[in-house]
């Protein structure tokens, strides 16, 4: 812990990182807010299901590369969404297709739009 009043200095991203190893967090920058969630842990609340039957487009994908370099030891799985509200950095997706099935956590999304055509949806690293 820090005393009051407390200055740091250098590298802000080495600086909080740093800082949240040390008390077992991970941060990031989520619509402009800071987010910090406990080491490898889920985003409080309730998850999200997808199913071909509700949300998934086409067939998820393992990335073995991807899955190599995470820290708890998982897989890294990608996929396609439409667009989902609760969707979020943090967040526990129960995935449910033929390919891949499991409890996964959001750590990467990328939100796709176009108001002029029919492309709406999210793409996914779990």
């Amino acid at each position: 812990m820090f005393a009051p009043g407390t200055v740091v200095s250098g590298n802000a991203k080495r600086v909080m990182t740093d800082f949240c190893r040390s008390a077992n967090l991970e941060w990031s920058v989520q619509d402009g807010k800071l987010l910090f969630l406990d080491r490898n842990k889920p985003l409080a609340g309730l998850a999200v299901v997808l199913s071909s039957d509700n949300g998934l487009e086409g067939s998820p994908s393992v990335d073995f590369k991807a899955a190599a370099k995470t820290e708890a030891g998982g897989i890294s799985v990608k996929c396609k969404t439409r667009l989902i509200p609760d969707l979020g950095i943090g967040r526990i997706v129960v995935l449910n297709s033929r390919e891949v099935k499991g409890n996964y956590r959001v750590e990467d999304i990328e939100f796709v739009g176009d108001s002029h055509g029919e492309s709406w949806g999210a793409s996914l690293t779990l």
